[in-house]
């Protein structure tokens, strides 16, 4: 499903990746300070459905399609959000295959399919110390939420592969369940290898992150046949997308989609 988001403008479009609903407004500041001239079309995977088909190559397949129908010559510019960063990848991989050029493609703070280590023992302490000075004591209840919710979706994808493994039916009506069901999606994908550069946007105030981790580009470095690159920006792993953090964001994806 093509969802217009700035439909407008002459320059080669900008696929933003799996969005759902309200994750459209995820996109709607870049969109701002890209201009007038930079189209920023939204692709999803249509309303929860409990009769939609799970997985990374369905929905990626889906897009292609779409994007085969509403831009069908010329290059185009890809860009997802954490997890969809998955879908986006092998929308590019298929797009490729089918002969289409793939500018930039702008990964969000996503971990790669080869791990993100994170710092442990002494240095993950002081990891933690440095997110409370950056962000206030107010931190503190909002990651506890926050590995708490990683944790139901992690149970609940579980649950899901269960359900799989005995022929049952996946029933997808909350947010909640989306967010689950992408969690199986990509624990059941392998991402190919990937010859189009990459580029992680990586959040600056992620402490956590270990010199390897961003040395390989947050676990994406075996399957970016092409190169990939990991630049740092202003906000959080959502939040780098907001006002006022987005403007640097979006100065470095029109410079990256300028040279592509």
């Amino acid at each position: 499903m093509i969802i217009p988001i700035q439909p407008s403008g002459p320059k080669p479009p900008l696929f933003a990746v799996h969005i759902l609903g309200g994750m459209s407004s995820y996109y709607k500041a870049m969109s701002a300070e890209l201009g007038p001239d930079q189209p920023v079309i939204g692709v999803a995977f249509g309303t929860l459905s409990r009769d939609k088909p799970i997985g990374v190559e369905n929905a990626a397949r889906t897009y292609f399609e779409d994007i085969q129908t509403f831009h069908p010559e010329g290059k185009v510019h890809l860009a997802a959000v954490s997890l969809a960063a998955y879908f986006a990848w092998e929308l590019a991989w298929l797009l490729t295959e089918a002969g289409r050029e793939v500018g930039h493609l702008a990964l969000f703070d996503a971990n790669g399919p080869d791990g993100r280590p994170s710092y442990k023992g002494l240095g993950r302490l002081r990891a933690n110390l440095r997110t409370i000075h950056h962000r206030g004591y107010g931190s503190i209840p909002i990651a506890i939420r926050d590995r708490y919710r990683e944790r139901q979706y992690l149970r609940d994808a579980a649950k899901m592969k269960a359900q799989t493994q005995k022929g049952e039916k996946i029933e997808i009506r909350r947010g909640q369940d989306f967010i689950a069901a992408n969690e199986f999606a990509v624990a059941n994908y392998t991402p190919k290898p990937l010859p189009v550069p990459v580029t992680i946007y990586r959040s600056n105030e992620n402490f956590f992150d270990t010199e390897e981790s961003i040395r390989r580009g947050l676990g994406w470095d075996r399957v970016a046949l092409a190169g990939y690159e990991v630049i740092d920006v202003p906000g959080g792993h959502l939040t780098m997308l907001d006002e006022p953090h987005v403007k640097t964001l979006a100065g470095h994806i029109a410079h990256g989609m300028a040279k592509s």
